[in-house]
């Protein structure tokens, strides 16, 4: 049977009024990363702005953002300036403790001559109350020349015992990547690790879940591509062993890349609910589709088919992904960019949020795109316990600018029925039966571009000019005289 999914892509917020602005100037190519406080709700995001547009053209630097207001306002709590030209600011994750300390990994070039990247740790606190500063309490071991840092992943358990965890790829030119994951019991100080091997590691994921840390990881190793799945017990460091999730598919997909990992965090240890989310190319389309499979043992046991979150896209689709608990039922938020339309510019990126809940794993709802789609990066989700359990989202765009959207600003309760009600903006139809456009001048494209069929009035059937049925895949309806869109993904 094929369905039909379609919702608006709207340049209007998430949810209203206007998103909040954290930072500006911070340019385009700012990485990120968010996480808040259990206890207090205060969310934390740390950012290294792009090269020559917020410390001037010879510097880079770490800037450390809160909000102790669930997100109506930011302040800069600190503003770290590096002055030495020959380095530069590459990857930054960060956590929050339940007493506000701050712990932030941080990648640079140390020398653009030998493109050697160094991994430190930074500890941040205000101590006295007198105000925030930063310590390098870690610097990893110096990896050999040539060699290149990439895909961090910083996470902690704060709840039983404190332990911080780091996992990243290190490359280099001669000898097969390595995938470090290092875990600490005295905050970071000392560290104990594993490491694993392969001809190429693509990307990383790490999330906890009561006792048990999930590491994700996709490869490329002797001609085929992989998806695979580490656990660690948190309070003893135990090995939880490995999985082969799944590997190319040489009918449909390769490429396997841009996983992501989340968890609902209510359940007893190896119960949880576990999506783990990535991106393959489609052998016939050789377009990327986002797709995942989940475990409701605790990784223990996987569905053995994929379903799909996004077909079609003409970029590699990544995504966010985090579980939290609304009494008596858990939850999994996801936010993920898909790149659908080389033809229409205007919504080239993408930004939609989901949420599904843990009886019903595979009932995934529809929001309206995030913002006006000019991010250019994934969305990143972030919690504010003592207001609501509804995530919120930290984004970036083309300005050089940081934003924060969340539902809890709207007004609406997010405990109630009637928020989660509000929140679903997609609608399915059967094959069968004919879609209500909206418009009385409208025209029908396919995700090239390329114009399937004029509407004459404000139904589609699902054919195309000639009144054959389409094929499944993504389309764009298009309003001619309001330019208002819509996108459709008729799946199987």
């Amino acid at each position: 049977m094929i369905f039909l999914v379609y919702f608006l892509l709207s340049v209007e917020p998430l949810w209203e009024p206007t998103d909040v602005l954290i930072g500006n100037s911070l340019g385009a190519y700012v990485d990120f990363a968010v996480d808040y406080n259990y206890s207090t709700g205060d969310i934390y995001v740390a950012a290294i702005p792009d090269s020559g547009t917020c410390f001037g053209p010879y510097h880079w630097g770490l800037i450390l953002f809160r909000s102790t207001n669930h997100g109506e306002t930011w302040e800069s709590l600190l503003s770290q300036q590096y002055d030495i030209i020959i380095t530069q600011g590459e990857e930054v994750d960060i956590v929050v403790t339940r007493d506000d300390t701050v712990y932030v990994a941080l990648s640079r070039h140390e020398d653009f001559f030998t493109h050697t990247d160094s991994l430190y740790l930074l500890k941040i606190y205000d101590a006295t109350g007198s105000g925030w500063t930063s310590e390098i309490i870690t610097k990893m071991p110096i990896p050999p020349a040539l060699s290149d840092i990439h895909s961090i992943k910083l996470e902690r358990n704060d709840f039983d015992d404190f332990n911080l965890f780091l996992s990243y790829i290190v490359t280099t030119t001669v000898d097969d990547d390595t995938l470090f994951l290092r875990y600490s019991s005295d905050r970071g100080y000392n560290w104990a690790y594993r490491a694993f091997y392969a001809e190429e590691y693509k990307d990383i994921d790490l999330t906890i879940a009561d006792s048990t840390l999930y590491l994700l990881s996709a490869y490329q190793d002797t001609g085929y591509y992989g998806l695979e799945l580490h656990r660690l017990n948190t309070k003893t460091g135990a090995s939880g062993g490995h999985a082969f999730m799944c590997q190319q598919d040489t009918l449909s997909h390769f490429e396997i890349s841009a996983p992501s990992i989340g968890a609902t965090t209510s359940r007893p240890d190896n119960g949880q609910l576990v999506y783990a989310v990535y991106s393959q190319k489609n052998l016939i389309s050789q377009h990327y589709d986002l797709l995942y499979i989940y475990s409701q043992n605790g990784g223990a046991d996987w569905t053995s088919v994929p379903d799909t979150l996004a077909l079609g896209s003409f970029a590699v689709g990544r995504s966010d992904v985090r579980g939290y608990q609304a009494s008596p039922s858990d939850y999994v938020d996801i936010t993920y960019c898909i790149t659908s339309s080389v033809s229409l510019p205007d919504i080239f990126y993408d930004n939609y949020f989901r949420w599904a809940s843990e009886s019903n794993p595979e009932n995934w709802h529809d929001l309206f795109s995030v913002s006006s789609g000019d991010e250019l990066s994934i969305p990143k989700l972030t919690y504010s316990p003592p207001l609501g359990v509804e995530a919120a989202v930290v984004y970036n765009d083309n300005l050089g600018n940081l934003w924060f959207d969340a539902p809890w600003r709207s007004g609406i309760s997010e405990d109630t029925d009637e928020a989660k009600e509000s929140k679903i903006r997609s609608q399915i139809v059967s094959y069968g039966s004919s879609v209500e456009v909206g418009s009385l001048n409208a025209v029908v494209y396919d995700v090239t571009g390329r114009e399937i069929k004029k509407l004459n009035d404000n139904v589609w059937d699902l054919t195309n000019g000639r009144g054959e049925k389409v094929d499944s895949g993504i389309y764009f309806i298009v309003d001619v005289e309001t330019g208002e869109k819509v996108k459709l993904s008729v799946v199987n």
